[in-house]
């Protein structure tokens, strides 16, 4: 649903631009259902805006259900969709310019501009992290993982220090296993399946064919580390305030798209997405809403307003780890909510 960044657009990518946009049209008619035929937006001139997304998973939903109900165009955004598969790589393209707003986890994004990349900021936040630890079908037990291979996408970054926490907490030290790079969500399920790899973490539904197939679910990284801020929204700082209008318009697509996701009268609309999107049953996709939607609090950040209490546990896992100092370790440095706010007032909604 989205295309692969090619390495010339990497490297040589033109900023979209922001010129000629009209300022404050984006404000929509509170209510307003997504996909519906009530009053939107006023009508604008779109804006080009390109969108880097580390891979096809759970944390992205709001992003399907804007593309689905075409909310992106409600707001007066050409939405160009690339594929950055890391998060690492799209801190590396956000910092330097070459795709102006991507998703990322937070510690990617935070370790990317400690380590200079001061252009990179975080804007929002999609959701808590919820992994689940699959296992191949002879792996039963933690005890079990001791001299075995478990698949990661980054060996730092991503949903490595909840493995590292859930496995610790289960009583295993890193010298009991080891951790290869696997590649993005589907590259490891590939990689389990063909027996490459002992274990992964994945996000629900992709976890539900695997258990059903004889795959052993050991455990989910909510049992550790229940609020621990995940998916964000970056983007490259001297990009956005030059685009602020369009960097607004993105936002108030996704909170609305968040905010449907969170309307319980959405679920079969929000389940029939799910599965389109990550080719899954609708029966694993409506398994997947019960645990992640329909849950309080849901896995979701209301708003997109992430919590500094989860991002907070992000830093105090960096610092522990010596991915960052202590004295680096203010949520302040690496959030700016000013475009959230903007967008959540012009859509008529308190945070």
């Amino acid at each position: 649903m989205g295309r692969i960044i090619s390495r010339r657009e990497f490297v040589g990518m033109g900023l979209v631009g922001g010129a000629g946009l009209f300022l404050g049209a984006c404000a929509s008619q509170t209510g307003a259902r997504a996909g519906s035929s009530q009053p939107g937006p006023t009508a604008v001139t779109p804006v080009k805006v390109t969108f880097g997304v580390v891979t096809d998973n759970l944390n992205h939903w709001p992003v399907y259900i804007a593309e689905e109900q075409g909310l992106f165009t409600r707001f007066g955004v050409e939405f160009d969709r690339v594929l950055t598969r890391a998060s690492a790589s799209s801190v590396q393209l956000l910092s330097s310019g070459s795709v102006p707003v991507a998703t990322s986890t937070a510690d990617a994004v935070i370790a990317g501009a400690a380590r200079g990349g001061g252009g990179v900021v975080i804007v929002a936040g999609f959701n808590r992290a919820y992994y689940v630890l699959v296992a191949r079908p002879q792996v039963r037990s933690y005890a079990d993982l001791k001299g075995k291979v478990i698949g990661v996408s980054a060996l730092r970054a991503g949903e490595t220090p909840l493995l590292r926490a859930l496995l610790r907490a289960r009583g295993l030290s890193e010298g009991d296993y080891q951790m290869v790079v696997a590649g993005g969500t589907p590259e490891r399920v590939t990689a389990i399946q063909a027996g490459s790899i002992d274990a992964t973490m994945l996000t629900p539904p992709l976890d539900l064919p695997l258990v059903q197939k004889g795959f052993t679910r050991l455990g989910a990284s909510t049992e550790v580390l229940p609020d621990f801020a995940f998916l964000t929204l970056g983007t490259n700082r001297p990009w956005a305030q030059a685009n602020s209008e369009a960097l607004v318009r993105v936002l108030a697509a996704l909170t609305e798209a968040t905010d449907w996701l969170l309307n319980p009268s959405n679920r079969d609309r929000a389940v029939q997405i799910l599965a389109k999107r990550l080719n899954v049953s609708p029966d694993e996709a409506r398994q997947t809403y019960e645990g992640t939607v329909a849950v309080d609090p849901p896995l979701f950040y209301r708003n997109m307003a992430v919590t500094e209490t989860s991002l907070q546990k992000v830093l105090e896992f960096m610092v522990e780890d010596g991915t960052i100092q202590a004295s680096e370790a203010d949520p302040r440095r690496y959030l700016d909510t000013s475009y959230l706010d903007e967008a959540l007032r012009r859509r008529g909604v308190k945070r």
